[in-house]
């Protein structure tokens, strides 16, 4: 869930701004305490939060120039950084982050690839009219 949490939040981003999008990590990161086992819910928290935190950071940097790019590299960002954090708070090991990892960021991989899509075929649209 985390890679479209992650993609959503960039949405969020982009059609509603940066104070809305802040303002979703912080709805986000309360809901994944809420919602966690009482055992992992602190591990829950702090990975959704610097998570979403640090793919925010990325994808303000890079949307100007590519907003499927940014789309990508923060979704991967955030996603090996969700695993990290998660898994060394809630079970001291980083066992198994790497299939984590990859579900994450093939979701994204998914919705960058999309965005590409939608933008060059709104461009062949327009170029045909």
């Amino acid at each position: 869930m985390i890679g479209l949490a992650l993609l959503l939040r960039d949405a969020v981003h982009e059609t509603l701004g940066k104070n809305w999008a802040l303002y979703a990590i912080a709805v986000g990161a309360v809901l994944s305490y809420l919602l966690a086992d009482p055992y992992i819910a602190f591990a829950s928290l702090a990975a959704f939060a610097v998570s979403e935190l640090s793919d925010f950071a990325v994808y303000s940097r890079i949307r100007e120039r590519s907003r499927e790019l940014a789309v990508l590299v923060s979704g991967i960002v955030g996603s090996v950084i969700d695993s990290i954090i998660f898994l060394y708070i809630a079970f001291g090991s980083l066992a198994h982050w790497e299939g984590q990892v990859i579900g994450k960021i093939g979701v994204t991989a998914i919705a960058a690839a999309l965005l590409f899509y939608i933008r060059e075929h709104r461009k062949r649209v327009q170029y045909d009219v």
